[in-house]
């Protein structure tokens, strides 16, 4: 304690100490001075673990004394409802491991007597802190309540989308009717396609049919010929003519004997 009241700390931090290093229900009883101090007039809610100093009754008692309502993470649950956790801490230990690498590279504090390496000095630890804190952006600490669902924005962001929406609601008709005019031209596009093969399909049908019934026509006046060809010799008349060939040659013949 009397080494770091003579160290200096870093303006913008408040620095409380405790012998064992750990948070204790008196340390929780200054911290909710503290946050009485800088938070609005207006009913509060605070969300924290349920680590056992903060579950003191006398805790709570003062809490509600100054009208801030307390919301427990369960145990176990710190990685999913504690803003912290979520999305705070990773970056924030990050920062704070590069402001040690760096220090540590610069010689850091030398080292004793033994070669063994000497501790950094509270006000060190504290530039660190203050730092690695700056570099946390205020739109990652909202981000990180929105993740756990500790917001009250997320109906400002319904209305918001809801805005978007409509504003591109002429644009996406807009694509909309261009999509539809496309498959139009294109369904018509095929549809004289098909009609073209159709018709060129209807018309080579055609010629084939026109050279078979001209053939069919022409093997036709051939039988029709060789029918009325047989039809115009007189059978009787050739009957005829063949007996007398034959008594003629048979008269013939009884002549020379």
């Amino acid at each position: 304690m009397q080494r770091a009241e003579k160290e200096k700390i870093p303006p913008g931090m408040i620095i409380w100490f405790q012998k064992n290093g750990w948070m204790d229900v008196n340390l929780m009883k200054m911290y909710i001075d503290y946050f009485n101090d800088h938070i609005p007039g207006a009913p509060a809610m605070l969300i924290y673990d349920s680590f056992r100093g903060h579950l003191e009754a006398s805790v709570k008692n003062k809490f509600r004394e100054s009208d801030v309502h307390l919301a427990v993470i369960p145990g176990g649950l710190t990685g999913i409802c504690q803003p912290l956790d979520v999305a705070i801490n990773k970056p924030f230990k990050d920062y704070l491991r590069q402001e040690w690498h760096l220090w540590m590279a610069n010689g850091g504090a030398g080292k004793t007597a033994n070669g063994n390496l000497r501790r950094a000095k509270i006000s060190d630890v504290c530039g660190w802190v203050k730092r690695s804190w700056d570099k946390i952006s205020d739109e990652i600490i909202i981000e990180s309540f929105k993740k756990c669902g500790i917001t009250d924005s997320f109906d400002e962001d319904a209305e918001i989308e809801e805005e978007s929406e409509t504003e591109r609601l002429p644009e996406d008709d807009e694509e909309s009717k261009i999509e539809i005019e496309v498959e139009s031209e294109t369904d018509e596009e095929e549809s004289e396609t098909e009609e073209s093969e159709t018709e060129e399909s209807e018309s080579e049908e055609s010629e084939s049919d026109e050279d078979s019934e001209t053939d069919e026509e022409s093997e036709t006046d051939e039988e029709k010929s060789e029918t009325e060809k047989w039809e115009s010799i007189d059978i009787e008349s050739e009957i005829e003519k063949l007996i007398i060939n034959e008594t003629d040659d048979e008269s013939h013949q009884d002549d020379k004997l």
